[in-house]
């Protein structure tokens, strides 16, 4: 097949740029024989994988998130976790959590206070002045102009061994497609995994 020599010419770096210098390149019925081999190859690929896991779209279609307001000693105030059924990059779903956060903020908490987050990429672009940030860019903005922001004198990136109880809460609100918030008391669960983030918290 000529498609040997076309592959090992290409400059395309990824599959679909392949097909598409396939598809100048070949008379329609090449392309089509290109097709269904290259099909064939990739079902015989899968059959060779044994227990393949099943998940159905609905299982990947949604975001969760999850929030800890805690005092400067480090004690819980309230946490939250947030369902979205959407699917977005996980800059934005980081920034939406701090949305929900900044959203979700305790009475109690009209000091200063500081923000922290284990998404890297979304530190930095709250702290640039960047006039184009890309996908991010709406949602970055909704952070800045929450008026609760103001508040904020520090917005820093730790570990995600640091962030733990977050994560917790974002995970348990995809597993059960569940938005809950939870002031003064906590469940049982919460309490612990609060408790054991704790010391990497403060």
């Amino acid at each position: 097949m000529p498609c040997y020599k076309l592959i090992k010419e290409s400059r395309g770096h990824s599959m679909m740029d392949l097909l598409v210098e396939f598809r100048q390149k070949l008379a329609r019925e090449e392309f089509e024989d290109v097709i269904k081999v290259l099909w064939a190859i990739w079902e015989n690929r899968n059959r060779q994988w044994n227990n393949q896991p099943y998940m159905s779209r609905a299982q990947f279609f949604g975001v969760g998130l999850g929030y800890i307001w805690r005092d400067w000693s480090g004690n819980i105030v309230s946490t939250g976790m947030k369902f979205l059924p959407v699917c977005c990059p996980v800059i934005v779903a980081e920034a939406k959590a701090v949305v929900s956060a900044l959203q979700d903020r305790p009475m109690t908490m009209y000091n200063s206070y500081e923000i922290r987050s284990d998404c890297k990429q979304l530190v930095d672009d709250i702290s640039a002045n960047d006039s184009f940030l890309g996908t991010a860019q709406p949602i970055v903005n909704q952070i800045k102009r929450h008026l609760g922001f103001s508040s904020c004198t520090k917005f820093i990136h730790v570990k995600r061994a640091h962030n733990v109880g977050a994560h917790n809460l974002a995970k348990r609100s995809l597993e059960n497609k569940f938005t809950h918030s939870f002031y003064n008391s906590f469940p049982d669960w919460l309490a612990i995994v609060c408790k054991a983030d704790l010391s990497n918290s403060l």
